[in-house]
């Protein structure tokens, strides 16, 4: 890395160690698809988790969004975190409401179908997120009126149903 870029990003690690969301924010958007290829990966894991973290507790809409992903998929960051559902819904949903369509988009389609997680304490299935179609339209709809177009055609399916 070039010593303008190195300076760049040295700036922004300040930044965003000193709280600013939107620093945090591009500094996990940094470890998570840039600088991979050139350190060790479970250290730079646990950055792209901690920056996404400062970052949606923050406020910044995508990175509570970028939360959701990691408790929701079983994906690189199981060495960090374990998958939870009723944390991913947690995340999805402030980003939702935060105006972020992609999470409006997932927390519609957990309303549309309910979201079950399986507790292992109880030896059986819970109820994450009920089933609820008005609140899978509400959203959908915010999705769509922030030009989601899956989430048109789920409005339009869902409106259907409801004749």
């Amino acid at each position: 890395m070039s010593e303008d870029k190195k300076s760049v990003i040295d700036r922004i690690k300040v930044a965003a160690d000193n709280g600013d969301a939107d620093s945090q924010y591009i500094l996990a958007t940094f470890y998570e698809y840039v600088r991979p290829c050139t350190t060790d990966v479970r250290e730079n894991e646990k950055e792209v988790f901690k920056y996404y973290k400062l970052a949606a507790d923050n406020g910044v809409a995508e990175a509570q969004g970028k939360m959701g992903d990691i408790y929701f998929f079983d994906n690189i960051y199981y060495r960090i975190t374990h998958r939870n559902f009723k944390k991913a819904f947690e995340y999805y949903k402030l980003a939702a409401d935060n105006g972020d369509a992609y999470a409006q988009c997932r927390v519609a389609c957990f309303y549309e179908c309910g979201l079950r997680d399986y507790d292992i304490q109880k030896g059986g299935h819970i109820i994450v997120v009920p089933e609820n179609k008005v609140k899978a339209l509400e959203y959908y709809e915010l999705a769509a009126n922030n030009g989601d177009t899956r989430a048109k055609e789920k409005v339009n399916q869902l409106r259907l149903k409801r004749k």
